[in-house]
């Protein structure tokens, strides 16, 4: 006969008790572990298995310093195969150049535990096969019984999902409102939410983690510049009807390479930790993400530099899309057109910018209606107007009245000088006659003087107007 439930209740209290006051405290990690030079990977097997790489080289062990939480759903991996390649990847989507590399650069960084990871926003039209693609990226490192899930509906469903696994997938997304943009922002770069713990008055629950995400949808959903600048975006090329194949048949041929595709990325892993060769800290966001797959890249099968360039190219496209996405940025670049410079206050700037844009766009909600609401709006798109050319500043104060103001210059215009007003220089030309010359003149002296160009001039009004016929 088994306990009665207090006693099972009260047992596990005890329990509870001894292991917070009497036990030793250990640090737990989920799926993935990173500790002094060492990445671990854990199979999730009935072995409790872990791969250990380092920069000599990688392992799969048994007995392990690092204790990993095994949540429920996660799914186990295979034994990682040597001698594969990331080439096998590539007959399971229809991705190629530049955008395959980023996805493959992006597998490699999901072997770190520690951030700042990269947003992977695969956006194709429906039947692309971006889902399947999503599908593909968190089963080859984190498999899980729910490999996509919808958006949550909070930041504190998110951060509960976020700490059962260590890639998060979204699939479908349509929409995303600005306090989740800012919580998936916190959830690749780092941050923590804190909220009351249910059921309590006082108690305080945490939420602290970095995870790589993917997502997809048909359309640009990502609303602000912040999310889009921490962003890889994808372009998903439209499937071939021929090409499409049984969802069984294509799972079963990507299992079969599995192996091969785990121990192909823990030889990049193992290359990134061995590269001690300094790297110039590139002008992204996410520095280290960048340099860490950068030094693994051959192990990825890619040419040297080819990541960095790739990611550099999407940083462009990107910006112009944060761009194309805000009115008031379209509104800065309009004005720039006519005007290269300008200072003044908030309020001045936006009774300007009114009249550069529609009617709709004025009554529209993304249209700042205060000067406080388009001070916040620019400097949201400041970075991006920088990479533009546009150079806003918004530090100083107007003298008696304290209120801020705004100077904007387009850098690409004072660089060059307009061709509609060419250069006045009262400087005189060195050794230069106060009179034209004229070769081919008549009589010795060959220069000529106001009255002679006169008499010529009315000398050639007679002669036209006679009738002479132009041949």
């Amino acid at each position: 006969m088994g306990p009665s439930p207090n006693a099972l209740a009260s047992a596990i209290h005890t329990i509870k008790a001894k292991a917070v006051f009497e036990g030793s405290q250990v640090d737990v990690h989920v799926r993935v572990a990173e500790t002094e030079g060492t990445l671990w990977v854990d199979l999730c097997n009935e072995n409790w298995e872990a791969v250990q790489i380092t920069k000599s080289g990688w392992e799969v062990i048994q007995s392990r310093p690092i204790k990993f939480v095994r949540q429920t759903g996660m799914l186990s991996l295979p034994r990682p195969a040597r001698g594969g390649s990331l080439r096998d990847v590539d007959g399971f989507t229809t991705l190629a150049g530049d955008a395959l590399t980023l996805v493959k650069g992006f597998m490699l960084g999901c072997l770190r535990e520690r951030g700042p990871f990269p947003i992977l926003a695969l956006i194709g039209e429906q039947g692309s096969g971006k889902t399947t693609l999503s599908r593909l990226l968190k089963r080859t490192v984190d498999p899980s019984k729910a490999a996509t899930r919808c958006l949550p509906r909070d930041e504190r469903d998110l951060m509960i999902a976020a700490e059962g696994q260590h890639i998060l997938a979204l699939d479908n997304l349509s929409f995303v409102d600005e306090q989740m943009s800012d919580a998936l922002c916190r959830l690749a770069t780092g941050g923590g939410l804190s909220t009351r713990t249910l059921y309590t008055d006082r108690d305080e629950t945490v939420f602290e983690c970095e995870r790589p995400i993917i997502l997809n949808a048909i359309t640009d959903v990502l609303p602000r510049p912040d999310l889009i600048d921490r962003s890889i975006m994808v372009i998903v090329p439209a499937l071939d009807e021929s090409r499409r194949r049984p969802e069984s048949e294509f799972w079963r041929d990507f299992d079969k390479v599995h192996p091969s595709i785990l121990g192909a990325l823990c030889d990049a892993a193992r290359l990134a930790l061995r590269e001690t060769k300094s790297l110039p800290v590139p002008a992204v966001r996410m520095a280290d993400f960048t340099i860490f797959v950068s030094h693994g890249e051959k192990g990825l099968g890619l040419k040297d530099k080819a990541f960095l360039s790739a990611y550099e190219n999407n940083r462009r496209d990107a910006n112009e899309v944060a761009l194309d996405l805000s009115p008031v940025a379209q509104a800065l670049k309009a004005f720039f057109e006519v005007r290269h410079d300008w200072s003044g206050t908030a309020a001045g700037l936006l009774e300007e910018l009114n009249f550069k844009v529609s009617d709709e766009v004025r009554r529209s909600r993304e249209w700042p209606k205060t000067p406080r609401g388009l001070s916040g709006a620019i400097r949201r798109i400041i970075p991006n107007l920088r990479r533009a050319g546009f150079i806003i500043t918004m530090d100083a104060r107007e003298s008696g009245t304290g209120r801020a103001l705004i100077e904007a210059k387009s850098t690409e215009s004072s660089s060059q000088p307009s061709q509609s007003s060419p250069t006045v220089t009262d400087e005189p030309i060195a050794n230069e006659p106060d009179t034209m010359s004229c070769d081919g003149c008549d009589g010795s002296d060959d220069s000529l003087t106001p009255a002679k160009v006169d008499g010529q001039a009315e000398s050639l009004r007679i002669a036209f107007s006679e009738d002479t016929e132009l041949v």
